[in-house]
């Protein structure tokens, strides 16, 4: 055998091993470099973003030089704009420093090159391009995060979450390995900002891991979960010892007390049952061609095989403010695809995915952008702009000419032309600025969830901002806030910066001068202010004001479910709640006008748009439609409905708890008591701006004692 076909063999053999060899799940990939006495380690990767949200660089500097100031950039790579990100900071000599530079996802295939400034001056020969991942179709499979010092096989996870996706979708799955389900990353290089996670649906850590955090590291985890997300732990162990310190570790021992207030979390036989065969290749067989469900059949679990004890010491789960904790026993990636199909089948369709907790996707149009209008605030005023355009043509053609021949000074149009018109377009400005003003006006729909025990809370608002001239600094936000911009559906991103530091100011081209604009902002803070509710528990309620402003009604049902009511409760005054029912028969309310107190202004599109021909594949050939701006053809998001984010359905929730006494569940320590407050202003909103004139607003706060 000559040496060329033996090199042909090996080489063919090496390929063949390198297809039957399984691929590592994915693991992230850290860049270190050094340059002119900066050290720079860094990572790029992360897992989700298909639905918007942030994608988190984390960063480790450190100067081995004089004092300096640095500035870290993630630049657009390609002519596409994408917003521009930035943040300076000051180092000390031999000083380190650990940040994350949150990029807002506004669009699919953000390219970027990261840059680095020392005193004004870039370090060449460091730096990296990166892309942000594009937007899968459909509905995207659920995204883990898994924080580990070592690898983590999640294949059968991988596999589950696809399955998952496609049921969702009633289509049917291609099979294969899923690459880009999870990623496995070290605890060193962590978000230092809760809003980078806001792009995972799910985060698992292990119990060791999660103690040996520091606490710049463990408190943005913590303060994803008690804005909604869903966390994992586990190697916990099964003894209520164990979980005890997993309380401390989460911030929850003002709600455990000295017992163990993790709930069982059943998802036993009943559950398992309806999992289909052991992989989604099974799924795609029992599938129609017309990509429709395939018929559940109970005996695929027969055949099924699970790892999981199934016991209730297996996995318990802790409510926590908006979020939810799930404590493994052991270790859940020892299980198998049918094991993490059940667990994932057994989580509410709502909280699994985190564009459903949020109800907006930022690098979508939204199909409810017209439901969320400033009133005052309707479309250019194309009329009378028609009538004074057609006295400025008839004032500065015929009636200008006839006037100078007459008086034989043709010339003289060579000044009244200029003169009329500079005096037009000073009228139509005039005209504008009269109509909307310089201000900014702005609309909010805000629900801020409290958790006394914890003192902490978390705000949701949906705002809508018009600027009459758009402020120079632009939006300024708290660090704190996690700011998620909604599109109309002819509207993208052409341009805009960011710059973190002790604010994030997001400038240049978001907040735009006599444009209608629309963001969600979430911030979680601490919160002292509190209202003492105290009483039997039974037929007498009194309801204390703790706080610093005055609220409209109050709302708090006691502990068999009835309802007490109180209105008009002024700061540091202190009343007796009313039954609900003598609360009606004194004041003549009935449960529609309490439920109108709630939601004085309800979303929903203007009158006079023709919503039939809002939708994909239409052209809006309405006058009414094309009046509002909003007559492109686009592609919306039908999988994102903002009326089911947790926000709307708080609402909702209570809105049915007065009419038909259904109350809802406490959204945190489900032990603990909770009240409704309707506010008469915003006490709590991050909206960027600390100047506005609010219309049709309303503001309600959640709170659990």
């Amino acid at each position: 055998m000559s040496w060329q076909l033996k090199l042909s063999v090996f080489l063919v053999g090496m390929v063949v091993m390198t297809c039957l060899t399984p691929s590592l799940p994915a693991a992230q990939t850290v860049t270190r470099e050094s340059r002119d006495d900066i050290e720079l380690v860094y990572s790029t990767d992360w897992i989700g973003g298909q639905e918007g949200g942030y994608h988190p660089v984390r960063i480790q500097v450190g100067n081995r030089g004089p004092a300096c100031q640095l500035t870290i950039q993630a630049t657009r790579w390609f002519d596409e704009p994408v917003p521009e990100v930035s943040e300076t900071i000051e180092l000390e000599q031999n000083a380190r420093s650990i940040l994350t530079l949150n990029i807002p996802i506004v669009k699919e295939n953000q390219s970027y090159a990261m840059k680095f400034y020392k005193n004004g001056r870039q370090l060449q020969g460091v730096g990296r391009t990166f892309t942000v991942p594009a937007s899968s179709q459909g509905i995207p499979s659920p995204k883990m995060l898994i924080i580990h010092p070592t690898q983590i096989d999640w294949a059968s996870f991988g596999l589950a979450s696809e399955t998952y996706q496609m049921k969702q979708q009633h289509v049917i799955p291609h099979g294969g390995t899923p690459q880009e389900d999870a990623l496995v990353v070290e605890p060193g290089l962590l978000p230092r900002l809760w809003q980078g996670y806001l792009s995972c649906d799910l985060v698992a850590i292990d119990q060791a891991t999660l103690a040996k955090l520091k606490s710049e590291e463990r408190d943005p985890l913590v303060e994803w979960v008690q804005a909604g997300g869903q966390l994992i732990v586990f190697n916990v162990g099964q003894e209520a010892s164990q979980r005890q310190q997993l309380d401390s570790l989460l911030e929850l021992g003002s709600l455990s007390g000295s017992g163990d207030a993790w709930l069982n979390y059943e998802i036993g036989r009943a559950m398992r049952d309806y999992i289909i065969d052991s992989s989604p290749q099974a799924y795609s067989m029992e599938g129609s061609l017309e990509g429709e469900s395939p018929q559940e059949n109970p005996l695929n679990a027969q055949k099924a095989s699970y790892q999981w004890s199934y016991d209730d010491a297996m996995l318990k789960r802790q409510p926590i403010m908006l979020g939810m904790a799930y404590a493994f026993a052991g270790n859940p990636f020892e299980g198998t695809y049918n094991d993490w199909a059940t667990f994932l089948s057994s989580l509410p369709n709502d909280t699994v995915k985190s564009f459903s907790r949020l109800g907006v996707e930022t690098n979508q149009a939204a199909n409810d952008f017209l439901a969320f209008l400033i009133p005052s605030i309707r479309s250019v005023p194309v009329v009378p702009f028609m009538f004074l355009i057609t006295i400025f043509s008839v004032v500065i053609g015929p009636l200008n000419y006839i006037y100078f021949q007459r008086r034989r000074q043709l010339a003289m149009m060579l000044v009244s032309v200029p003169l009329i018109a500079v005096m037009a377009s000073l009228s139509l400005v005039a005209y504008s600025t009269i109509a909307h003003g310089f201000g900014i006006k702005a609309r909010l729909r805000s629900i801020t969830y409290l958790d006394q025990s914890l003192q902490k809370s978390v705000t949701k608002s949906r705002v809508s901002y018009f600027a009459g001239l758009a402020p120079s600094k632009g939006l300024v936000f708290s660090q704190q806030t996690a700011v998620l911009p909604v599109w109309l559906m002819d509207g993208e991103f052409n341009n805009g910066s960011v710059t973190w530091g002790d604010s994030q100011r997001w400038h240049s081209g978001w907040l735009k001068s006599r444009t209608r604009t629309q963001m969600v902002c979430v911030t979680p803070q601490d919160q002292r202010g509190r209202l003492v509710i105290s009483g039997n528990g039974e037929d007498r309620m009194n309801v204390s004001n703790g706080f610093e402003f005055d609220v409209t009604l109050v709302l708090v049902p006691n502990k068999d479910g009835e309802m007490f009511v109180v209105r008009d409760l002024k700061a540091g005054d202190q009343v007796e709640a009313e039954k609900l029912d003598d609360f009606k028969k004194r004041t003549g309310m009935s449960g529609t006008d309490l439920v109108a107190l709630l939601e004085p202004y309800a979303m929903e599109v203007p009158a006079n748009v023709n919503t039939d021909a809002i939708g994909v594949g239409n052209i809006f050939g309405s006058r009414s439609s094309r009046y509002y701006g909003y007559h492109v053809d686009a592609q919306p998001s039908y999988y994102c409905n903002y009326k089911e984010s947790q926000l709307e359905s708080t609402l909702q929730g209570w809105k049915t708890a007065l009419s038909t006494g259904a109350y809802p569940p406490t959204p945190g320590n489900p032990s603990a008591g909770r009240y409704l407050a309707v506010l008469e202003k915003s006490e709590f909103d991050d909206i960027g701006i600390t100047s506005w004139s609010a219309e049709s607003s309303f503001h309600l706060l959640v709170g659990v004692y």
